[in-house]
């Protein structure tokens, strides 16, 4: 399904799917992301990117469209020990 929309996964877990696809296939993975949440009866959350740069699929960060920077896992800009006790230097 989401390959016949044009798009790659990048990255896929338990909670997530992260895919690049052309923005003039958005209409395509609309309609990919509707058809599969009429079949599971879930609802998918989207957010796009401008770029994610990501150690895997739990320990990421992505510039957000509108220039804010999303961060998880070990590349998290906080302080937040009960999140992330052991940062990595990058």
């Amino acid at each position: 399904m989401v390959g016949d929309a044009g798009a790659r996964v990048v990255s896929a877990n338990t909670d997530g799917v992260v895919v690049v696809l052309p923005k003039a296939n958005w209409n395509l993975i609309n309609q990919v992301k509707s058809d599969w949440e009429e079949l599971t009866k879930l609802t998918l959350e989207r957010t796009d990117y401008q770029g994610l740069y990501q150690l895997d699929g739990n320990n990421y960060f992505a510039l957000c469209m509108n220039g804010d920077i999303k961060t998880k896992g070990r590349l998290r800009n906080s302080n937040d020990l009960g999140h992330n006790p052991f940062p990595w230097a990058i």
